[in-house]
């Protein structure tokens, strides 16, 4: 039976929320301050950095 989370699970869902706060609530690396909430990726746009969890993730090419 598949819960609220979908196939990935309580502890993988929560730890993905939790680096989702963290992306807004400390400074990223290079970053002086906090992204904070800037109302959405196109408002905010390119950053260049992103949290340690996301930037372990592997690439996959653009095209």
């Amino acid at each position: 039976m598949r819960g609220a989370t979908g196939s990935i699970g309580c502890s993988r869902y929560a730890t993905l929320v939790a680096d989702n706060i963290r992306f807004i609530a400390e400074p990223l690396p290079g970053l002086d301050e906090p992204v904070g909430q800037p109302g959405g990726a196109e408002d905010l746009g390119p950053v260049g950095v992103d949290t340690e969890l996301v930037q372990d993730i592997p690439r996959r090419d653009a095209g």
